[in-house]
């Protein structure tokens, strides 16, 4: 359960799991209509988000900018795949 007051190390899930507290873009939804309100974030029949790239970008700015000593923590550089053809024989030799 989450208390009143600034809490500097809650994760995103503990966040947007308390239910008698209400986020920002919860109430960007509602300032835009309180149905949008509705159907994104009390309807229950409302299509699970789905992840895409645009979230995955969203979601790492927003911790880089604001939660910058978690960013290292929970982000990472996804290898580049290398083809073995790719690579010259003086690469493997001894």
């Amino acid at each position: 359960m989450v208390t009143e007051g600034i809490h500097k190390n809650l994760s995103s899930e503990e966040y947007h799991s308390h239910k008698e507290s209400i986020s920002r873009s919860a109430l960007m939804d509602f300032n835009r209509s309180p149905f949008h309100y509705w159907a994104k974030h009390l309807n229950s029949d409302r299509p699970k988000k789905r992840c895409n790239i645009f979230n995955n970008i969203r979601f790492s700015l927003h911790t880089f900018i604001l939660e910058p000593h978690l960013f290292a923590d929970e982000y990472a550089i996804e290898p580049q795949k290398v083809l073995l053809k790719d690579v010259g024989r003086d690469a493997y030799e001894l």
